[in-house]
């Protein structure tokens, strides 16, 4: 049985290993390969395949924590965030944005050096749109109310991201 194929020189994974990885069921991978969640997947002889760039999906939270961050850095670019303070990888930053991106929260922001990532990203109306749905009433907005934009970004990262090897 095969663990892994390759397809235009890249590395897919079957849904077994990547769940060991994530530490979720395989079913569920697969449920994300057929709503789409995943966008680098492929399906060969009836099973699923997930490149080994993929990273996994964000939940609502986190989606809202992440666009919360984009609107309060980019309406104060006067606040500066390391990202290496946070100790996140510039590459696990730009796999969440773009995730992000390819799920239809933000535009696609070409290639914005990661120390501009969250001030020249644009959110989607489908961003804005889960924003402010999701926005608690008489929630505070300012950076100094929130636990803190590294703990937020750290746990994303830690969540989400994990090359497959």
């Amino acid at each position: 049985m095969k663990e892994y194929i390759i397809v235009d020189g890249m590395r897919f994974y079957e849904t077994r290993i990547v769940a060991e990885k994530w530490c979720i069921n395989r079913r569920t991978v697969s449920s994300y390969c057929r709503s789409g969640k995943l966008g680098l997947c492929v399906k060969e002889k009836g099973k699923w395949y997930i490149s080994e760039q993929e990273i996994k999906p964000l939940s609502d939270k986190q989606i809202y924590e992440m666009l919360k961050i984009i609107i309060i850095l980019k309406n104060d670019p006067a606040r500066r965030f390391d990202f290496s303070l946070a100790e996140i990888k510039e590459k696990d930053m730009k796999s969440i944005f773009r995730w992000l991106q390819r799920n239809g929260y933000i535009f696609d922001y070409y290639d914005i050096p990661l120390s501009r990532l969250p001030y020249d990203v644009m959110l989607t109306e489908k961003g804005l749109k889960l924003l402010f749905d999701k926005r608690i009433k008489g929630e505070s907005w300012d950076v100094n109310d929130m636990i803190s934009i590294a703990s937020i970004l750290l746990q994303t990262a830690q969540f989400v991201v994990g090359v497959i090897k």
